[in-house]
């Protein structure tokens, strides 16, 4: 393969491309509910209190509930 060729694919796949695209894209979500902030919810699943800032938004009672993870990484290293 040459280094034509080669730099082409590393530039369809270059991780920072995708990563900014990303980035854009949030911060064009946010740009959109900047002036209706109660509509728009904006959840780091990991934290504790994620289940219960779901349930408040969409008005539903929380029960106690935990956010499902059915990938944990520290089960995967116990086989």
């Amino acid at each position: 393969m040459c280094s034509f060729h080669l730099e082409k694919w590393y530039t369809l796949y270059d991780p920072e491309i995708y990563k900014k695209h990303y980035e854009m894209h949030n911060e064009s979500i946010i740009s959109y509910f900047k002036y209706r902030a109660t509509d728009l919810l904006i959840l780091n699943i990991s934290e504790a209190d994620s289940m219960e800032r779901l349930c408040q938004f969409l008005n539903i009672e929380y029960l106690g509930q935990k956010m499902p993870h059915l990938n944990k990484t520290y089960a995967y290293l116990q086989l």
